[in-house]
């Protein structure tokens, strides 16, 4: 295995040519572990948790419930993983918020990539694969305003979670049927020059799949440069990822990766600066949400107000939390909306999560700030 091109990576990544995706190995997060090996750790010694499950099956990731109804329960402790303090692989994380990536998909439900961007002070665009549902429209990404796009679903919406080999096969059903991404995705995934894979299970025998589905076993695209960053155990399939799917194995961790890369960049003048003044008024902050409620565009209200929130971490934690409660429920009414699934009440039930943002708002102009 070859060291990266660095020459080439930091050209495709200043001309937005260059998507990056990021694999459940990414992040090291202390005693040797990746931070999906400690998730699995958490929710399988938890006696509560566990006794939702009847297996695990570690070589997939995926669970086998002893019953569906107990899903939500198990989500809930899933998401409070992910609010601990996980220093080291923010670290990391925020060092990837500034190289200037226009384009990143993650193969992770987690939000903790998106909440680097907002405490960092850079401006970034959400969205996620959710199954059978129609697509969000399309926003091009810039370096400025990069798309983070959740693959597998995102634990702010329970339905689009991919946990058990069912979901995996409604999930697969869903993309062959062309449902739920985007055609202006699709295109801009092509238009790219450069895939950068870190910490992509390539053993993982469902990951050839999600390959397929961005057509990288064409012809139409074996002009596109793949490299990936492993040490694979198997040579065999190495063999056949570098055949089939043309991508190139280089050698490193993902620390000493990122840190090489954000170096690399800085030298070049290449690294983001920061879209926000570090002067934040929380008043006037407060007065935007309520002129953007007045206005009746929710969804940018509910962004701006976990903008200022986020910066005032980890005071805010619960408000935070609040607010990704009530972003969920306006999004499933929404969707219903559209799906003509709705019920009468609907338009009582937005109206209500108007109210539950400016009550939030109200809430964190009162804090100590």
């Amino acid at each position: 295995m070859n060291e990266p091109d660095w020459v080439f990576l930091l050209e495709k990544i200043g001309k937005q040519k260059c998507v990056l995706f990021l694999g459940p190995e990414a992040f090291p997060a202390g005693d040797g572990q990746t931070l999906e090996q400690q998730l699995f750790h958490w929710l399988l010694n938890d006696k509560d948790t566990s006794r939702f499950l009847r297996k695990f099956y570690p070589d997939d990731g995926f669970f086998l419930f002893e019953d569906e109804k107990y899903k939500p329960r198990f989500l809930t402790k899933y998401r409070a993983f992910f609010q601990q303090d996980f220093s080291s692989v923010q670290t990391v994380l925020t060092k990837i918020a500034a190289i200037p990536f226009h384009f990143i998909i993650t193969l992770t439900p987690d939000n903790l990539l998106a909440e680097t961007y907002i405490r960092a002070q850079f401006d970034c665009r959400r969205d996620f694969y959710y199954k059978h549902r129609p697509a969000n429209p399309f926003v091009q990404p810039t370096r400025d305003k990069p798309l983070i796009y959740n693959m597998l679903g995102n634990i702010e919406e329970d339905e689009s979670m991919v946990l058990t080999h069912d979901d995996l096969f409604d999930y697969l059903e869903s993309i062959f049927l062309a449902r739920s991404m985007s055609l202006e995705m699709k295109t801009e995934l092509a238009a790219a020059q450069s895939y950068l894979f870190v910490g992509v299970q390539f053993e993982r025998w469902y990951t050839q799949l999600l390959l397929r589905i961005l057509s990288l076993h064409s012809n139409r695209l074996n002009r596109l440069d793949r490299t990936a960053l492993i040490g694979f155990n198997n040579k065999n399939l190495q063999q056949l990822y570098e055949e089939q799917f043309k991508i190139e194995f280089c050698t490193g961790n993902t620390v000493s990766f990122f840190n090489e890369l954000y170096n690399r960049c800085a030298a070049e003048g290449l690294l983001k600066k920061p879209a926000v003044s570090s002067k934040i008024d929380p008043k006037s902050e407060v007065e935007r949400v309520r002129q953007l409620i007045g206005a009746g565009d929710l969804p940018a209200a509910m962004d701006a107000l976990e903008n200022v929130a986020s910066l005032w971490m980890p005071q805010t934690r619960e408000l935070l939390d609040d607010l990704t409660l009530v972003r969920g429920n306006y999004r499933r009414i929404e969707r219903a909306m559209i799906l003509g699934l709705a019920d009468m009440d609907a338009p009582n039930q937005q109206q209500r999560c108007f109210n539950a943002v400016l009550q939030l708002a109200n809430q964190f102009e009162k804090l100590p700030l």
